[in-house]
């Protein structure tokens, strides 16, 4: 996941998301902790601006210890696809997609099928 500070150039953030396949970049300070979210549709206003001009301010984040199901429901109920996952002191780790988790809990459920055959 592409990840940019706060003064860094839109222009120049942009290209490297775009080259990522990602459509957004976190913006985190100088200890990786996330103090935004700069979308593409962001950052095509202004290439000159700041990443913390344009930037969504206070992402939202869980914890790694957070269960697949736990995680899972609680984007359900924001209607988010993803959220970002930070440790305890708020340093960033990843990102926690609703997808890849419906995935990993079908492939654990077919698995205790197999294995108990229930």
């Amino acid at each position: 996941m592409p990840t940019c500070q706060l003064n860094d150039r839109v222009g120049d953030v942009y290209d490297r998301v775009q080259a990522s396949g990602w459509d957004m970049c976190v913006v985190v300070n100088g200890r990786r902790v996330p103090l935004g979210a700069l979308s593409l549709e962001a950052m095509v206003t202004d290439p000159n601006a700041a990443a913390e001009e344009l930037m969504e301010p206070g992402p939202t984040t869980i914890r790694p210890s957070w269960t697949f199901e736990d995680a899972s429901e609680y984007l359900r109920r924001q209607n988010q696809d993803r959220v970002l996952v930070t440790t305890s002191e708020g340093i960033l780790v990843g990102v926690y997609f609703q997808a890849d988790a419906e995935r990993r809990m079908a492939n654990l459920r077919r698995q205790v099928k197999r294995a108990t055959g229930f």
